[in-house]
């Protein structure tokens, strides 16, 4: 059998061929193309020699056995690439060789410790060599960043360095811009790569990524103020309806409104969530009514067949008795307005139909009264423009007709006057004196 050396010289882009020993049962000499495979790959290197060539290099090896070593250095200025192979024909069985008519496949066991310049995959880590020696920390390759860790390992994912988070894509890229990543969305600013945190503003909209970068939607607090970012991460300004409730952020800050605020000349309410209101609303043991649309009443106001007032100036519901146009007018500590009779404190009152307190002459049905200019209804006997009227002491109801008062008999007219002198009743005379007493037995008159 005879030994035969072939050099190869394969260049494979930045992957490389260690040494290989070689063992074959034959060689054809006069075969014009040999076709190598090294290390499983699928591309086949042809190599094309024509058979003086092939001839001669017979020639040159006859009567010796020529062996290259891997670590013979003579050797790499004459191969392309710098990329070589040591093929060997012997009886060593360290690889396995299966040959046919037209190609040999090699399968390469080469030393995996082996280190050139570039990308090197080695136990699925993909390491970056230069002058022989593995890349660490940040590095610009190709016009793309890549970072390799202390044992110069590539990295992907999320990296901290010195302070600063980024982002390296499958490829080991350092991404920048916009990523949607898990159903999340991150930004990496789009010069130095890192990953935004706080309040950023981009192409004329603000953004708040919280400490993990993660872009915020919804409502935020951010130092003590609350902010609405929409589905799209940006921060909203205005009137905001949402699930049917109101809320306003602040045209200039984005900051949403609390407490009384004055919009396009109206008064809103909103409370410690944001939430505008409507309806009443006791702020500071004052109470206010907030239409359909926010904005605070001033003035009259009917709910429900029920009256209330809030003042024209600050708004706020009135209660008690209230003097407005003149009138007086009696609010319960609900504040509607309140009709009819009311009692307060031991004394009564009268309210008409427009809720105007009644003074004076009040006649209810066939029943009259008497209020004073308070308003308290009037008991007892009550003297008017030199008349005499008798108001009932628990009901203050105007007497009419005879009346027996602490044992004497008192005569009133339909109109209520107490009568003094002659007077008809049913058919008899009665005589009253100046009291308006009702005399009996004898009487002298001068």
């Amino acid at each position: 059998m005879k030994k035969i050396v072939l050099i190869v010289s394969i260049a494979l882009g930045s992957s490389f061929i260690a040494y290989t020993n070689v063992h074959a049962s034959t060689v054809n000499k006069g075969q014009e193309n040999i076709s190598i495979s090294v290390n499983n790959e699928k591309n086949n290197t042809l190599l094309n020699r024509d058979e003086k060539n092939t001839n001669d290099e017979n020639d040159k090896s006859k009567g010796q056995n020529y062996v290259e070593k891997a670590s013979d250095s003579s050797n790499k200025d004459e191969l392309s690439g710098g990329l070589k192979n040591n093929v060997e024909t012997t009886k060593n069985d360290d690889v396995n060789l299966n040959t046919n008519k037209n190609n040999t496949n090699i399968i390469d066991n080469s030393d995996n410790d082996k280190k050139e310049n570039g990308w090197v995959k080695n136990n699925n880590e993909i390491y970056y060599y230069e002058n022989n020696n593995k890349t660490i920390g940040l590095k610009l390759i190709d016009n793309n960043y890549y970072y390799f860790d202390d044992k110069g390992v590539m990295k992907k994912g999320f990296i901290d360095i010195e302070g600063k988070n980024y982002y390296f894509n499958e490829k080991g890229k350092m991404y920048k811009g916009w990523l949607n990543l898990d159903g999340k969305r991150y930004y990496l600013d789009k010069n130095d790569g890192s990953l935004a945190k706080g309040i950023k503003n981009l192409d004329g909209h603000t953004f708040y990524f919280d400490q993990k970068g993660i872009m915020i939607r919804g409502f935020e607090e951010i130092e003590g103020k609350t902010y609405y970012f929409n589905d799209n991460g940006e921060m909203y300004k205005g009137w905001l309806d949402l699930d049917d409730k109101s809320y306003y952020l602040d045209v200039n800050t984005g900051i949403m409104a609390k407490g009384m605020k004055v919009l396009g000349g109206n008064t809103f309410y909103f409370d410690n969530k944001g939430v505008m209101t409507k309806g009443f609303k006791e702020i500071d043991n004052k109470t206010y009514y907030f239409n359909d649309m926010g904005r605070m009443h001033k003035g009259w106001i009917d709910i429900k067949d029920k009256s209330y007032y809030l003042d024209v100036n600050t708004g706020v519901m009135a209660t008690g008795f209230r003097e407005l146009g003149g009138k007086t007018f009696y609010f319960g500590n609900a504040g509607v307005m309140r009709k009819g009779w009311v009692e307060l404190n031991g004394s009564t009152y009268y309210f008409n139909n427009l809720g105007r307190m009644v003074k004076g002459w009040l006649k209810l049905d066939s029943d009259s009264y008497y209020f004073k200019d308070s308003g308290e209804i009037y008991k007892g006997w009550l003297d008017l423009e030199g008349k005499s009227y008798y108001l009932d002491i628990n009901t203050g109801v105007m007497a009419i007709g005879t009346k027996i008062l602490g044992g004497k008999t008192f005569y009133f007219g339909n109109d209520g006057i107490m009568r003094k002198g002659w007077v008809e009743l049913n058919g008899d005379s009665c005589y009253f004196n100046e009291l308006g007493r009702m005399v009996r037995g004898w009487l002298e008159l001068n």
